[in-house]
């Protein structure tokens, strides 16, 4: 239970109570390991594979990753789903969360002027750091109801729904508050050459 995410949207207590929930519903220890080692590896391509969307569409796309995410905890702890599909379920999950954090971080500094913008984005990743304090604790008192371990899940799938609704609302609040009239600043956008030939 030592090892933590960013922030608290699911992926953290996913990571807190993973290895004890895949034993409690079945697996070995060396397979409730295997499973966590290789989320985190997902986690790493799904992020990468965000990113190219992340530059396009913004939180939206961000939004895709903790939409699925949420159904699959939910058939995890609903559906009598055998140990083989569980394995998969987590894997695709836990990337997809891990993949939301890569894609949070990367948008982070975006909504801040660029007079604060590291200053407003490390503030930012700093609060998400409480998550990371009190998703131990949250995680030790479920486990510590008796709740049956695949009911844990569910539970789980309500802070991916969270992310997604925000990730959503911040979008929106985006799209309110740009102006298509004013052309986005280039003081730090690096142009193509054949726009510098032309600039006067």
């Amino acid at each position: 239970m030592a090892c933590l995410y960013r922030q608290f949207d699911g992926g953290v207590l996913q990571v807190q109570l993973g290895p004890i929930i895949f034993e409690d519903v079945g697996f070995t220890r060396t397979q409730a390991t295997m499973i966590m080692s290789v989320s985190s590896i997902g986690g790493s391509l799904a992020g990468l594979v965000l990113m190219r969307f992340t530059d396009r569409f913004g939180p939206i796309a961000i939004a895709i990753y903790p939409m699925l995410a949420a159904p699959l905890l939910l058939l995890m702890g609903l559906a009598p789903v055998s140990l083989q599909g569980l394995a998969i379920f987590a894997l695709l999950s836990m990337a997809m969360i891990s993949g939301t954090h890569f894609g949070m971080h990367s948008i982070a500094g975006i909504y801040y002027p660029s007079a604060i913008r590291a200053n407003g984005a490390g503030w930012a990743t700093s609060v998400a750091k409480i998550g990371s304090i009190f998703a131990p604790l949250l995680g030790g008192y479920l486990l510590a109801t008796q709740v049956a371990p695949r009911f844990l899940f569910v539970l789980l799938a309500a802070t991916p729904l969270l992310t997604a609704v925000s990730l959503v609302l911040l979008a929106r609040a985006g799209r309110r508050t740009s102006n298509p009239a004013v052309p986005p600043s280039t003081d730090n956008i690096a142009l193509p050459a054949e726009a510098l030939a032309t600039k006067p």
